[in-house]
C-alpha cells in the first residue's frame, strides 16, 4: 500500500548508495514523494536534487529539520 504520510518532505542520504542509476553520495539531498512496504522492507521513493528519482531504504535516509528545509 502506498503511504503518502511525509510527500513534500525533505531528505538526505545517510552513507553512499549505489543504485542502478549511480551514487548517491552521503548527504545529498532530496523530496520524497511516497512511501511503500515491499517484501516487508520499507521503500522511499525519492526525487534526488541531482536529477534522479529512485527509491531508496527507510534506513538509508533522515529526514532534514525544519532550519534545514527553510535554508534550502
Amino acid at each position: 500500500m502506498v503511504d503518502r504520510t511525509h510527500t513534500g518532505k525533505r531528505c538526505r542520504t545517510l552513507q553512499h548508495l549505489t543504485t542502478r542509476d549511480g551514487l548517491l553520495r552521503r548527504a545529498t539531498c532530496g523530496t520524497i514523494r511516497y512511501e511503500m512496504e515491499n517484501l516487508d522492507r520499507r521503500l522511499v521513493f525519492v526525487e534526488w536534487e541531482n536529477g534522479m528519482s529512485i527509491p531508496v531504504f527507510a534506513h538509508e535516509i533522515e529526514l532534514c529539520t525544519e532550519e534545514e528545509r527553510l535554508a534550502a
